[in-house]
């Protein structure tokens, strides 16, 4: 069978509207419109021959592609890029494999994060990626600054009939490549003294840690409603620096093979901002950027340093107004089940004056954390109340502290 000539004029019309956009002055995410563009138009294939490869549950036909299908969609792949790559560079289509040289590139951190994500070892300078989801591959010859690209393969699922287009990209980076091999020769051991240095690293500069993380999360990551997730197996160095990275702050789900990040870990180390600014997917920077807006209307404190210098600091700073020792005072935590509240009951003549005590201690804590603490004070029935169990914590201790100076009086 041959690929329909419908598709090449379609990649065709994409190449001069990519084109446009970019003139335009707004940025285009080429590689995914093309591999997306695979997907829709190619309904009949070329194959020189097909096997049954099975993931999971999953049945797949495979088909290897005809060097006649791969010339041409490599054809339009180079002459895509050709265009759209700054300069300097250099695009070479060489039988049917596109060669792009780039000063572009991503820093280290980056590059290492994709690899270690959704790449492997081919020697000590070369890293292969074998990429279905499009944005990936844009990911990868944007990341690094030699890289060589091929349709590798068409899956096709046996259930649904879905057409999987499966690009190789070999990238050349001596650096990347040695560290993998390193990380890799003594599994995900936390005693491989290149993933400790790396640890070291990442815990130490939150640049470096969230273009590492940037990088991951356009490999194999994804973005969910409440938190970042690597796909990762237990033995892989990822998981062995990332779960050492956050400590506490990730789960992993056994089941399926993720790790997950807290996004209030993210947010705590200040890691949002920098992390969305470095990722290239589109759909993926939109998704965190949603989950940095919803985050931001949340108050977990779950792994802030809340040490006894910090709280004597606060307390020291409220205990110097004695409307705040009075409300502290008479404050309480109210239990229902495993919640817990902080309560501070009003009526009509003291409703202003302690809500101004309370909004007053919640500002001190707000810029001694960092955060904003204010929305999280809500007007209950004859009381005012914080539900945040990270937040009621807090203030129980400040409670607690205050009694302890009262007592010591």
């Amino acid at each position: 069978m041959n690929a329909p000539h419908h598709f090449f004029s379609i990649l065709s019309k994409l190449g001069n509207t990519i084109l446009g956009v970019l003139n335009s002055g707004e940025r285009a995410v080429v590689i995914e419109e093309l591999v997306v563009e695979l997907k829709d138009c190619l309904k009949t294939y070329s194959c020189r021959e097909t096997y049954v490869h099975t993931l999971g549950s999953k049945v797949f036909e495979v088909c290897k592609p005809t060097n006649n299908l791969k010339r041409k969609v490599s054809l339009k792949l180079y002459e895509i890029l050709s265009e759209v790559l700054p300069e300097p560079k250099e695009v070479k289509l060489l039988s049917n494999v596109v060669y792009v040289r780039s000063c572009e590139g991503r820093s280290f951190w980056y590059r290492l994060g994709l690899a270690l994500s959704d790449g492997s070892p081919l020697s000590r300078s070369k890293i292969i990626f074998s990429l279905s989801t499009p944005c990936t591959v844009e990911a990868v010859i944007r990341a690094f600054g030699e890289t060589k690209t091929y349709l590798g393969r068409i899956m096709i699922s046996r259930a649904s009939g879905k057409i999987i287009p499966v690009f190789n990209v070999v990238a050349t980076d001596n650096a990347v490549a040695d560290t993998i091999r390193s990380l890799r020769k003594h599994g995900g051991s936390r005693n491989n003294p290149v993933i400790s240095k790396l640890i070291k690293d990442l815990k130490s500069h939150r640049e470096r840690l969230a273009s590492f993380l940037a990088g991951a999360i356009d490999g194999d990551g994804a973005i969910s409603d409440d938190d970042v997730r690597l796909s990762v197996s237990t033995d892989d160095p990822l998981y062995t620096v990332i779960s050492n990275v956050f400590s506490k702050c990730v789960r992993y789900d056994n089941r399926k093979y993720l790790l997950r990040i807290s996004t209030n870990a993210l947010r705590l180390n200040r890691l949002f901002e920098t992390i969305i600014s470095n990722v290239i997917c589109s759909h993926k920077r939109q998704r965190l950027v949603k989950l940095y807006s919803k985050s931001c209307t949340r108050f977990r404190l779950h792994g802030l340093p809340l040490n006894e210098d910090l709280i004597e600091h606060v307390a020291t700073l409220l205990l110097r107004d004695p409307s705040v020792r009075a409300l502290l005072r008479d404050a309480h935590v109210r239990k229902h089940g495993k919640y817990r509240y902080f309560v501070v009951s009003v009526n009509r003549e003291t409703f202003n004056l302690r809500k101004e005590v309370m909004t007053h201690i919640l500002k001190v804590l707000s810029e001694e954390l960092g955060l904003d603490l204010l929305p999280a004070l809500r007007n209950g029935n004859r009381e005012l109340i914080v539900y945040n169990q990270d937040l009621v914590t807090v203030l129980e201790i400040l409670k607690k502290r205050v009694c302890e100076a009262g007592t010591a009086g």
